[in-house]
């Protein structure tokens, strides 16, 4: 259900603050924990931000050691 209220909320929210595209992608990457949801809410703000987006991600799925410090 989080995912979900995320996925639909969060480009809204960049948006309306004048967050970056780059910005905005990097801050999704981090918040949304489904692939799937962070490919549709990047791609919301634009194809930086999807990029950014899922790269943040997956950085942390297969290096997750940067994420705890």
């Amino acid at each position: 259900m989080f995912t979900v209220i995320m996925m639909v909320f969060e480009p809204i929210i960049i948006k309306a603050t004048g967050m970056s595209e780059l910005m905005g992608g990097v801050l999704i990457g981090g918040t949304v924990d489904s692939t799937g949801a962070v490919t549709i809410a990047g791609t919301a703000l634009g194809a930086t931000a999807q990029t950014a987006a899922v790269y943040i991600l997956l950085s942390g799925k297969f290096f997750p050691l940067p994420h705890l410090v």
